[in-house]
C-alpha cells in the first residue's frame, strides 16, 4: 500500500486488524524508483507491477499496527506542528513592532493575545503528548 495523506491510517490498522499481511510504503520513493526501470504507461495496472518490482528490489518491513496510544501521539504531534507554524509568523509580527520607531497599540495587543493562546495550546498538547509518552507498561512506546 503506497501511503498518501489520511487514507494510509485507517485501511493498513483495519488490514492488520484482519490478520493479512501488508506494508505501508513512501510513495515518494516508489515514484523515484519507476524511472529508473523505463515504465511510462500510466495505469493502475502498471502501477501494481511497479510497486511490487520496488518491493522485490528493496525489500519491505512488514506493517506492525499501531497501538491507539502511538495513533494519538501522532495525531498529536500533526496539530502541534500546525501551531507551531502559527506561532511563527505571530512572533515575526511582534518583533516588527516592537523595531518600530511608533508600535501601534491596536496591532501589538491582538498579537499578544494571539501568541499567548497558540503558547497555551503547546503547552496544554505537549503535556498531553508527554503523559502518553511516559507511560509505565504495556501502553507506552518509544520514541
Amino acid at each position: 500500500m503506497v501511503a498518501t495523506g489520511y487514507d494510509q491510517y485507517l485501511p493498513p490498522q483495519f488490514l492488520y486488524g484482519s490478520g493479512i499481511k501488508m506494508s505501508v510504503v513512501n510513495p515518494l520513493s516508489v515514484k523515484r524508483f519507476v524511472p529508473m526501470k523505463l515504465a511510462h504507461i500510466n495505469s493502475d495496472k502498471s502501477d501494481a507491477r511497479a510497486i511490487r518490482e520496488y518491493a522485490r528490489a528493496n525489500g519491505f518491513r512488514r506493517y506492525d499496527g499501531k497501538g491507539a496510544l502511538q495513533a494519538e501521539s501522532l495525531k498529536l504531534l500533526a496539530l502541534m506542528n500546525i501551531y507551531l507554524q502559527q506561532r511563527t509568523p505571530i512572533k515575526n509580527k511582534l518583533h516588527g513592532q516592537k523595531v518600530l520607531a511608533v508600535p501601534s497599540k491596536v496591532v501589538h495587543k491582538p498579537l499578544k493575545r494571539a501568541l499567548q493562546i497558540v503558547d497555551r495550546e503547546l503547552e496544554s498538547l505537549n503535556g498531553r503528548w508527554l503523559s502518553f509518552v511516559k507511560l509505565p507498561g504495556k501502553n507506552s512506546f518509544p520514541i
